[in-house]
């Protein structure tokens, strides 16, 4: 359960940062695990995925590193804007421990000025902790703040329908989650992705590595799949990708232990204001605008030694927000916050 807190508290931290925080493609390999991919038959891919034995993937499971990078810059006329977030963080397990450390950035500009907020933040058995500096319109601010994220957990899920979840009535339907025992419709679900214009990888060298790529049709078949055609078709005229790269992978070795999962996103897109044809005024102010996304994410085993700032746990200059970041939580949604906390 510590294990499981800790990854969740550490990403509800990064993803928090993204929410409340207010380019370039030198992402080279990241987002993705090399291999030699062929798209498998579904006699391939089920021997593939009955040869995986799900009690070893995380058996072994000794720590996890995480890295994403996201890159968006959009243009429209003279008016640019970019916006960049990073996120380096690895975390080891033990009998003994819980320990993770790495760095956090987000970096803005709006045309006029730029604004940049960085952090070192470090978790032990307790705490996160974020050392944090930003500036903006030529103004610098640092903090330094812990978070006790078991409360924050236990809050979370102490507002959470969880009984409605797991207990239904006695004798009711439990088909929802399918049985161990039961064998994947592996040739309906090639079917499924096909028809959505899915490319599957396949590479059983070294272990079993998978990929799966969506492609511009994908976009277009799922954003159409409740849409008009007559508003499908005049969003395909305003819509134009240049590129559309959406790639995802995942990984186990030859003992099925886990070893990466990886998410690779390269989309350009120009949108042709002219087609608005109810909005001539937008059009002639900037007729085209354009948007580039370019990021990863990789999750990765670790089984590395992690060592924090020496003496932070009794580093008074932390100051400890948790009932504040509670307070937040507890009213995203509508909430009323604070939620519950001991």
């Amino acid at each position: 359960m510590k294990k499981f807190l800790a990854v969740i508290a550490s990403a509800s931290l990064a993803v928090t940062m993204f929410a409340f925080t207010a380019c370039d493609n030198g992402n080279g390999d990241k987002g993705t695990i090399k291999g030699d991919y062929k798209e498998p038959t579904a006699d391939e891919l089920q021997t593939a995925l009955e040869s995986i034995d799900d009690e070893k993937v995380l058996a072994s499971f000794k720590g996890v590193e995480f890295g994403a990078k996201l890159d968006m810059a959009t243009k429209s006329g003279d008016t640019k804007s970019e916006f960049n977030i990073n996120l380096d963080y690895k975390l080891a397990f033990s009998e003994e421990a819980i320990l993770g450390s790495g760095n956090f950035g987000v970096k803005t500009n709006d045309g006029k000025q730029t604004s940049e907020l960085t952090a070192s933040t470090y978790l032990d058995s307790t705490y996160v902790y974020a050392d944090v500096k930003g500036s903006a319109a030529g103004q610098t601010a640092d903090m330094k703040a812990k978070i006790e994220y078991g409360e924050i957990i236990e809050g979370i899920i102490g507002q959470l329908p969880i009984s409605e979840i797991t207990e239904g009535e006695e004798g009711g339907n439990t088909d929802i989650v399918p049985t161990p025992d039961e064998t994947p419709d592996v040739a309906g679900m090639i079917a499924m992705l096909k028809d959505y214009k899915f490319n599957i990888g396949l590479d059983s060298s070294a272990g079993y590595k998978f990929k799966l790529s969506a492609t511009e049709e994908t976009f277009w078949l799922i954003a159409g799949e409740d849409m008009p055609d007559d508003q499908l078709a005049a969003m395909k005229l305003l819509m134009k990708f240049n590129s559309f790269v959406f790639d995802i992978y995942f990984a186990v070795d030859e003992q099925s232990a886990f070893t990466q999962m990886s998410m690779k996103v390269d989309i350009d897109m120009v949108m042709d204001m002219s087609a608005l044809g109810g909005m001539p005024m937008a059009a002639a102010a900037a007729p085209e605008m354009s948007m580039k996304i370019s990021g990863y994410v990789d999750v990765k085993a670790f089984d590395g030694a992690i060592t924090l700032p020496e003496g932070i746990a009794g580093d008074t200059s932390y100051v400890d927000k948790t009932e504040d970041f509670g307070a937040i939580i507890g009213g995203i949604g509508g909430g009323n916050g604070p939620f519950y906390l001991n």
